[in-house]
């Protein structure tokens, strides 16, 4: 990761063993609430004197000709650090790096903040523009994978009530824009129709374009729009002759998810989901009427736990 800079601070290493002078940096440091695995004040400090092989100033503002300000920041996708240069050099450098990690950017920094002390003001130019465009690849147009499982209760599906379990995956793109698909099972429920009872259960999948709606960093709301497909199966128990049955079946859909983290890549799911089926359906049993029959509208109340690919 970051070649420019590795290499750049083995340089900056074997050249700074013959100094014995600090680095004239005066430096402060800020992280944001969603970077404190980032490097404090203290912490970039030692980094810097490690790449430097030599000390650093820590607070001789009188001997300080370069004051830097570095802040580091994480969005959903990537970790960014700005320096702010002021006193005898001014400007601003800006690099960024993909990984979970902070190590890496922490090692940019502290390799650029030792080439501004060591370099003219066109080298350190150089290095910080090749240290941002070496740490991060072209952004990829998918923001977000994540597989779930997730379960909970199925209203007017084969019953008033049912569990249901499900599996799924969601991609989003950058545009806020994304896909999802998932199979869900909703378990059998007992219908009695005396002398015995039917037994029915749903096995089904789904596709729906999603819209982010709300959230940040941490927490992300869906809004999804679709259909489902699948089949409806019912099972005759205690009747003379009892054999089982079913139909396809399919159902537009509407989803509200809402999701956030609970540690490292795993996160929580919840989701409320409206099915409106496009056909009415029924069992019966001969000579003694009907023993189910679908309602116009049903739905998915489910909990569970995902886990983030990228």
């Amino acid at each position: 990761m970051l070649p420019v800079l590795v290499a750049a601070g083995a340089c900056v290493g074997a050249v700074a063993l013959a100094r014995a002078e600090p680095l004239p940096i005066g430096l402060v440091v800020s992280r944001g609430a969603t970077a404190q695995g980032c490097p404090d004040r203290t912490e970039l400090a030692a980094l810097v004197e490690q790449v430097a092989r030599r000390p650093h100033l820590a607070g001789a503002t009188s001997s300080v000709a370069i004051e830097a300000e570095v802040g580091f920041e994480r969005t959903s996708d990537l970790l960014r650090a700005k320096v702010r240069l002021g006193g005898a050099k001014t400007g601003e450098r800006e690099l960024t790096d993909t990984g979970p990690s902070c190590a890496p950017l922490a090692q940019a920094v502290a390799i650029t903040l030792v080439l501004l002390a060591d370099h003219g003001p066109e080298a350190p130019a150089v290095a910080a523009a090749s240290a941002a465009t070496e740490s991060v690849p072209p952004p990829s147009a998918w923001r977000a994978g994540r597989v779930s499982a997730v379960g909970g209760t199925g209203l007017g599906l084969v019953s008033t009530v049912a569990g249901t379990i499900s599996v799924g995956m969601f991609a989003e793109r950058r545009s806020d824009w994304g896909l999802a698909g998932n199979v869900f099972f909703v378990a059998p429920r007992r219908t009695s129709l005396s002398p015995g009872e039917v037994r029915v259960w749903l096995l089904a999948a789904e596709a729906h374009l999603c819209r982010a709606a709300g959230g940040d960093h941490r927490t992300s709301l869906a809004v999804c729009a679709g259909g489902a497909g699948g089949y409806l199966a019912a099972q005759g128990v205690g009747y003379p002759t009892s054999r089982a049955t079913g139909f396809p079946w399919f159902a537009a859909s509407a989803r509200l998810a809402l999701g956030g983290p609970i540690a490292g890549r795993l996160r929580w799911l919840a989701q409320a989901e409206l099915l409106v089926p496009l056909r009415r359906q029924s069992f019966s049993i001969d000579a003694l009427g009907t023993a189910w029959e679908s309602r116009p509208v049903g739905g998915r109340l489910e909990l569970g736990a995902e886990l983030s690919l990228w």
